[in-house]
């Protein structure tokens, strides 16, 4: 009997040991797994950072851009030397990543060559291969962690069936004769049969991408309680790792964004541009023929000719400067100059009318030239233009909080709310003014990119009266 009882014990032992040293290899594969996802995350973040090197050095072109690209290229030598080192004991995937790593630190180099001497038809090739190179690193490296969370998952699997075999012919053998050494296996059988399904049941849900699981860590048992803990580690780890993806996605997205209004900008100066040339076709001539005209007037007494014809070479004048940002006051001094004519052209049947919040610094506020004329232009051509008499237009100038305010109103029929929509959309049919051949889309648009908004510009027409408000942000 007492021999028995020993053979039994024994057994018990050596299936204790068996499931200790299970435990405990299970640790280290979750351990190592662990280590294996941290370095990898640690190579995408180093390769970002790298990658973002490039792009501050390519815009910038300063010594501290290009000194962080320089260290960072030196990290991720030392990354590249450690796997083909490794590569006799791990398998062909980070050989591949080592050789990955390589190519792409090799075309980096020549990106930033050509880009210091200048050579523009090799720069936009290395610059294409550098962006290819680091999309299939990130790509590599992720296909590297999901592949390893996988075999995880399914070494977990084998283990449990492992442990429940042994745990099966445990209780065969002692069941019916040793009662303490059916309690031990039932409490060997809790201890480790419990915590292993558990955990497999945390890497099924992580497997289907559920990364939002609480676990609960193991506390009877230390050896679990450090394998949870690295199962937590690793699940928070990869939650992290695919939400700075998206958060870098996004404002790759915003960056590109950015980069297309600068462009569209770009056109539309230019289109700005072209029509303003057109219409300023031999511009000198024209100019000193109306300061001639204005002294003829003036010698000759004739001082309504000689304050028309004054105005009309102050807009002429502040037409020829080109289209850069310009003060409010330099534009309400152009609007000004622009109603003189026309008031001195239609006499009591248009009324023009300014009105200025003393609160509003009109030197410190800018926005972009020949942005108020076209849309003083506008209200009169639409509006004060298509009636008899009793034609009004007003400009208001006044403040809210740290904005600017502007409104132009002006009296006649209402402007159609289908142009009014279509003001906001690619389907406006615009007029373009006879003085400086900007429409209305154009200056809309450039307030658009200026006051980096989608509405500068509301129109709301009611009552008899046609309103045009910008809002000019604060800088």
């Amino acid at each position: 009997m007492l021999f028995t009882y020993f053979i039994a014990a024994i057994i018990c032992v050596m299936v204790g040991v068996y499931n200790f040293l299970s435990s405990q290899f299970l640790l280290q594969r979750m351990t190592t797994f662990a280590e294996v996802n941290q370095q990898l995350s640690e190579v995408q973040t180093m390769t970002q950072t790298f990658q973002d090197n490039i792009s501050d050095y390519l815009f910038s072109r300063n010594s501290v851009s290009l000194q962080s690209y320089y260290d960072n290229q030196n990290q991720l030598e030392k990354i590249v030397e450690q796997l083909q080192d490794q590569s006799r004991q791990q398998d062909i995937r980070y050989v591949n990543l080592g050789g990955n790593l390589s190519h792409y630190l090799s075309s980096a180099e020549d990106l930033i060559v050509a880009k210091r001497n200048q050579k523009n038809t090799e720069y936009v090739k290395y610059y294409e291969s550098v962006s290819y190179d680091f999309r299939l690193i990130n790509q590599y490296i992720q296909s590297l962690m999901a592949s390893e969370l996988q075999e995880s998952s399914v070494q977990y699997y084998e283990m449990q069936q492992v442990v429940t075999i042994r745990t099966a012919l445990s209780y065969g053998l002692f069941g019916a004769s040793i009662f303490f050494v059916v309690f031990i296996l039932i409490n060997l059988s809790n201890n480790v049969s419990r915590p292993i399904t558990r955990l497999a049941g945390y890497a099924r849900r992580v497997a289907e991408g559920d990364y939002s699981i609480d676990i609960c860590l193991e506390q009877e048992n230390l050896e679990f309680k450090q394998l949870y803990e690295s199962f937590e580690v690793m699940v928070e780890n990869t939650r992290l790792y695919l939400e700075s993806l998206k958060e870098k996605q996004k404002l790759e997205n915003e960056l590109a964004q950015q980069q297309i209004m600068s462009l569209e900008k770009d056109n539309l100066l230019q289109e700005a541009e072209l029509h303003a040339l057109h219409a300023q076709m031999n511009p000198h001539f024209i100019f000193n023929t109306i300061n001639i005209g204005a002294k003829i007037a003036m010698l000759s007494g004739d001082e309504v000719v000689c304050e028309y014809l004054e105005n009309a070479a102050d807009v002429f004048r502040y037409n020829l400067e080109g289209l850069d940002n310009a003060t409010l006051e330099e534009e309400l001094g152009n609007v000004e100059a622009y109603m003189k004519l026309l008031t001195t052209r239609f006499g009591p049947r248009l009324k023009f009318d300014v009105q200025v919040d003393e609160t509003v610094d009109l030197k410190g506020v800018t926005l972009p030239r020949m942005t108020l004329q076209p849309l003083v232009e506008n209200a009169f051509v639409h509006g004060v233009n298509l009636i008899e008499e009793g034609g009004q237009i007003l400009l208001k100038i006044s403040s809210d909080k740290d904005d600017t305010i502007v409104v132009i109103a002006n009296t006649g029929p209402e402007f159609p709310k289908e142009k009014i929509e279509a003001l906001y959309t690619e389907e406006f049919q615009e007029h373009r003014g006879h003085l400086s051949g900007i429409g209305l889309k154009n200056v809309y648009r450039r307030l658009q990119i200026v006051c980096r908004c989608q509405r500068p510009v509301e129109i709301v027409s009611a009552d008899g009266w046609t309103q045009v408000r910008l809002k000019l942000p604060a800088e």
